[in-house]
């Protein structure tokens, strides 16, 4: 049975063995066994909390020696280190599989130690790194210094160079989509030393949304455990981009902005695949009504029931779930070519194409006629639009003036300013967003 003190003297000597990142003189099986074991064995993960209190010099020389940028002759180097690493090993219990192939390549054993061993530090067992981000502004404050206790033990060459080394990692294939899950983790602990390199380089951003494209179009819910993997990934990278407590409201639209419309379909195929109810149903529906609202809701594309459903039940935070669906609305409106007044509904294309009148105040709904727009002035079943101008008005004007900066992103502005309405305009609005709803056929169709 493993022990405190084994694992430990385990990992200080792994430790002195990848003080040179550029040329580690650890065995890469040796590396694999222990990170392993950090993952999987119950008694090593129960030893996680002290281990990350005690020895930090694992976990930085792993993160040193996998975020080191590399060239093609690097990696040649660095594989040819390995194999003769691996011969200079007498560990009795560190043994080659007898079916592998010759010549032995040992690239994935080695990113694959290394990416455990940064798993195993950022999000396994009590009080990860992972864990402390959970409460905003203390990914790095812990009483018992545990690892890691600064940004630069996580990101040892800057946030650009740590993003690159892991898209490199994973078009590699060295090791699985460790490199991914590694990337979710530092989104989720240092996000402000991560996306904005990402947001700022246009080919680091599209490298990124590649991989999780690849990832979602070839691997779908209940293809396997194998296949479910990769998809499973990309939802745990959507939860911590949408959802984390340090996520601002226009983060998602920037990093997804221009992709859009490749995103929704296969998000759409993976959510029939998931079961009613669970939170990962929850994370993907949040991602397709983001993407959905910034790409200027796309004919092409048709939004199931259960999306909209979704975003009208009851939640753990019922003001995101009205937000977004107010969000979608009030877009719709705006940016529709039909004639707002419930009993009409009619297009400029059928009347002709001439352009229709706007509210000249909330600056949402158009209207074929002024008979039109006087009638729903005055009576909107039961919620006439002099009433909801009004609350729309409080509610643009709320989130103009706390997000500026985000006034394009428009569905995050309203999600925010949900929060802070009176209940007698949410009162107002609940009315006028579900009549408008069953009017136009959200949730069984895409926006006319």
């Amino acid at each position: 049975m493993l022990t405190y003190d084994s694992i430990n003297a385990e990992a200080s000597r792994l430790a002195s063995a990848l003080s040179d990142a550029t040329e580690p003189s650890a065995c890469p099986l040796c590396l694999l066994d222990l990170s392993l074991a950090l993952v999987d064995d119950p008694n090593a993960r129960a030893e996680l909390p002290r281990l990350r209190a005690e020895c930090h010099e694992i976990f930085d020389t792993s993160m040193r020696t996998l975020l080191l940028p590399r060239t093609s002759a690097d990696l040649r180097n660095l594989r040819a280190r390995l194999a003769l690493n691996r011969r200079r090993c007498n560990i009795s219990t560190c043994v080659d599989d007898p079916e592998a192939p010759a010549p032995l390549d040992y690239m994935a054993d080695f990113f694959g130690g290394l990416l455990h061993v940064a798993d195993a530090g950022l999000s396994q067992g009590e009080r990860s790194a992972v864990g402390r981000a959970s409460m905003p502004h203390k990914p790095f404050s812990d009483k018992q210094r545990r690892w890691p206790s600064g940004a630069e033990q996580l990101l040892p060459y800057g946030g650009k160079a740590a993003v690159d080394a892991l898209l490199d990692l994973d078009d590699r294939q060295f090791s699985g989509g460790g490199p991914f899950c590694i990337l979710t983790c530092l989104f989720a602990v240092a996000r402000e030393l991560v996306l904005p390199p990402v947001l700022a380089d246009a080919n680091t951003r599209s490298r990124l949304l590649r991989i999780i494209l690849r990832d979602l179009k070839h691997k779908h819910p209940g293809g396997g455990v194998e296949t479910d993997v990769p998809f499973r990934n990309v939802l745990s990278f959507l939860s911590v981009v949408h959802h984390a407590p340090n996520a601002a409201p226009a983060d998602g639209s920037a990093l997804f902005a221009g992709y859009e419309r490749a995103l929704m379909p296969p998000l759409i195929a993976g959510l029939a695949n998931l079961p009613a109810g669970g939170i990962e149903r929850g994370i993907l529906t949040s991602a397709i009504v983001h993407l959905y609202v910034s790409a200027g809701f796309p004919r092409e594309v048709e939004i199931p029931a259960g999306v909209f459903e979704w975003m009208c039940s009851d939640t753990n935070d019922p003001d995101l779930s009205f937000g977004h669906l107010l969000g979608v609305v009030v877009l719709h409106l705006s940016r529709s070519r039909r004639c707002a007044n419930l009993d009409c509904g009619m297009s400029e294309l059928e009347l002709g194409g001439r352009p229709f009148r706007m509210c000249s105040r909330c600056k949402v709904p158009r209207y074929c006629s002024k008979t039109c727009q006087q009638r729903d002035w005055n009576q909107r079943s039961g919620h006439p639009h002099k009433t909801v101008c009004r609350a729309l008005c409080v509610v643009d004007a709320k989130a103009c003036s706390s997000y500026p900066e985000i006034a394009r992103f428009a569905e995050s502005k309203y999600v925010d300013a949900a929060r802070g309405l009176s209940p007698e305009d949410k009162h107002v609005l609940r009315g006028f967003v579900e009549a408008t709803r069953r009017k136009f056929g959200f949730g069984n169709t895409h926006a006319p």
